[in-house]
């Protein structure tokens, strides 16, 4: 903007497609592990859900991939459009009234107006400063571990050089006391 100022924003695109009961899908092997999970992350989903909507002081962001990820679309700074699709099938009436069941939860947190997202040119220079030096410790770190690894080298070379020095005074001695 002509302020300075740079708006950023995200985009998540999330396909928990395969999140159906496992008994009735009967999926077996990948299939089934992916189905777990994607269920263990819609529990963690429902978990958030509940914590934003009775306003806890802890939300638990961490209980899985999907909801750590998705923090700052659910929390205060963002906005969250969820699509649920269900099946008009008579076979899939019990997930669909569980999927519009967590539908109603969801559309029941109100969170409040989303905060922009603005950054000024200064917040952005410092944000790069702040990534050259991070770049920069990284390659510290690097030189730092080269510089070990050969001094380890070095010293078990001289190790070995001075047991060979050893060997070498000890085999002398003995020739010599053998000579006398």
């Amino acid at each position: 903007t002509t302020t300075g100022t740079i708006r950023t924003g995200r985009l998540h695109l999330i396909d928990l497609a395969g999140s159906e009961r496992v008994a009735r899908s009967e999926a077996t092997g990948d299939r089934l592990k992916e189905a777990q999970h994607i269920n263990k992350s819609l529990s963690a989903l429902g978990d958030v859900v509940s914590s934003l909507q009775t306003r806890s002081p802890h939300v638990p962001y961490r209980n899985s991939k999907l909801t750590s990820l998705l923090q700052g679309a659910l929390g205060r700074s963002g906005k969250a459009l969820i699509f649920m699709h269900v099946s008009p099938t008579e076979g899939s009436a019990s997930e669909t009234v569980s999927t519009l069941n967590f539908a109603t939860r969801v559309a029941s947190v109100e969170l409040g107006r989303a905060a922009k997202n603005a950054e000024t040119s200064e917040m952005a220079t410092a944000r790069t400063a702040v990534a050259k030096l991070e770049d920069g410790l990284s390659a510290a770190d690097e030189e730092i571990a080269k510089l070990k690894r050969e001094l380890d080298k070095e010293r078990s070379n001289a190790r070995v050089a001075f047991q060979t020095a050893e060997t070498a005074e000890r085999k002398a001695n003995e020739a010599a006391r053998r000579g006398k």
